[in-house]
């Protein structure tokens, strides 16, 4: 018996397994699934519960369900899989062919896969049947958030998103003419418009692409005369990121408009039955269209333009006949410019660094297993290149001598503050600044807060020697010349 009749990653239909079987592949995704149920198991229900709001886009939601299920038992590499995916935003779709499923992403900014702390304790607990899977699918979700990152620079112009079914069965269906007539009416009008019939480079996975312009675009254009057209997978697909884009605040409120042909579709789905709706062979289609895009675009423009100059305050300035205050306003624009791009910086030079160690291969325990080699690019996970039980060693070793170190270090420069030797009190002080930048990249042991507490100790000890009058630093034994003095 399986534990559902669907794959808990991609939805897809599961094939009926005997009960001598212990594995079932799921002919979609290529997941697979045990085929022994256990009913009584309340970490399996609260698993499903968590998939479920994986599968219907609550990612929130399920990030907590799958937390909770780890908080029971951290070894489950199931809750780890599905807590990476619900991070990532990843939703699976049919692809052209109709026979597997194409991961999809709903979210952007989170780190390198095989950098993510659930990717790798997937891979720790992992039976060995499935290392292989969660390898491959890492990789590919990896490679859609690489090239999302880079399709996004192209996609900057982008004003317009238009989405639509282009054929039923050979035939080109009504919403494809449709959408042609807008495509080229919203060109000649100078609109940077995403139409996949000529924006899809070839060449180029088309998903990271679709992905980029969704979040580049201010307008959604859903083309659908018929419900079924606008139900169908990558239709849905798109207008439902966008959808949650809009309800998140990402996106301009009635940002998403829905052309129809004569009439409107029966059985339209229940987020979109209170959007905006527009007839297209109506006669005043031209004049409302044109109206809805101007509003809607040159208020977009609009906020993002008064987001990007700097904002000093909402009241009028006071007249300035010396010239103080305009003086003033540049020095502040100077001094924030320089901190944001030294902010920028700092960020760009530690942006590499992992938030979690990879496991070892004793860890993994690879006897009797052939490692397969997976070629790409630096982010790709490879199983060969996890440290051996020897280079962990030595990581602890670092370790411990870099704490100690830094101990060392924080110590004498606070002795050094107390009695007055400022220069080499602030030498330590810079020294323990630099290691602490070395740790941070390092990442050696992650003893940034005992780091950051020496700092503050230093400077505490800093201030007192500065600002404290010296005659609290005296010593109150009399000295050799007051007691003959006194004799």
């Amino acid at each position: 018996m399986l534990n559902s009749v669907c794959c808990p990653i991609c939805g897809a239909a599961l094939p009926s397994a005997d009960n001598n079987v212990l594995w079932v592949k799921c002919p979609a995704c290529g997941n697979l699934i045990t085929a022994q149920s256990d009913k009584g198991d309340l970490q399996d229900v609260a698993l499903k519960n968590a998939d479920d709001a994986r599968l219907r886009r609550d990612f929130d939601e399920a990030i907590d369900l799958y937390n909770s299920v780890i908080a029971q038992n951290p070894a489950r590499h199931d809750a780890y899989w599905g807590l990476l995916l619900a991070e990532c935003g990843v939703e699976y779709v049919p692809d052209y062919d109709g026979k597997t499923m194409k991961p999809t992403l709903n979210r952007t900014g989170f780190v390198p896969v095989p950098q993510c702390t659930a990717y790798i304790n997937a891979l720790r607990y992992a039976p060995e049947q499935k290392i292989e899977y969660y390898i491959e699918q890492g990789n590919a979700i990896e490679k859609l958030r690489r090239h999302a990152e880079e399709a996004a620079a192209n996609c900057a112009g982008c004003d317009i998103f238009i989405s639509f079914k282009k054929l039923d069965g050979n035939t080109p269906t009504e919403d494809f003419i449709i959408a042609n007539e807008l495509y080229n009416e919203l060109k000649n009008r100078g609109y940077g418009v995403f139409y996949s019939e000529k924006s899809l480079k070839a060449g180029i996975e088309y998903e990271p692409q679709i992905f980029a312009a969704l979040r580049a675009a201010k307008v959604f254009i859903l083309v659908g005369t018929k419900a079924e057209y606008v139900n169908s997978p990558w239709v849905k697909n798109e207008w439902g990121r966008y959808l949650a884009m809009l309800r998140s605040g990402a996106k301009l409120s009635g940002s998403l408009l829905h052309v129809y042909g004569r009439q409107y579709p029966i059985g339209m789905p229940s987020g979109l039955s209170n959007l905006q709706a527009l007839p297209f062979h109506d006669r005043s289609f031209n004049d409302r269209f044109n109206s809805y895009l101007s509003d809607i675009i040159s208020t977009r423009r609009a906020q993002e333009a008064e987001r990007q100059q700097p904002h000093y305050g909402a009241q009028q300035d006071s007249p300035d006949p010396f010239g103080f205050k305009a003086l003033g306003k540049s020095i502040v624009h100077t001094v924030h410019s320089v901190a944001t791009t030294v902010s920028d910086k700092v960020t760009k030079a530690f942006a590499e660094k992992p938030v979690a160690t990879p496991p070892t291969r004793d860890e993994l325990d690879f006897t009797n297993r052939n490692p397969k080699k997976y070629k790409g690019s630096d982010n790709v996970f490879d199983i060969n290149d996890l440290p051996s039980s020897d280079t962990a060693k030595t990581l602890r070793r670092r370790k411990l001598a870099f704490i100690l170190i830094s101990l060392f270090i924080g110590l004498t420069g606070a002795h050094w503050f107390y009695i007055k030797r400022k220069v080499l009190g602030a030498v330590a002080l810079v020294a323990l600044v630099i290691c602490l930048l070395l740790d941070y990249k390092n990442n050696y042991g992650g003893v940034q807060s005992a780091m950051s507490f020496l700092v503050f100790i230093q400077m505490i000890t800093a201030f007192v020697a500065v600002f404290v009058p010296k005659k609290y630093f005296r010593r109150r034994t009399k000295t050799g010349k007051q007691k003959k003095a006194e004799n």
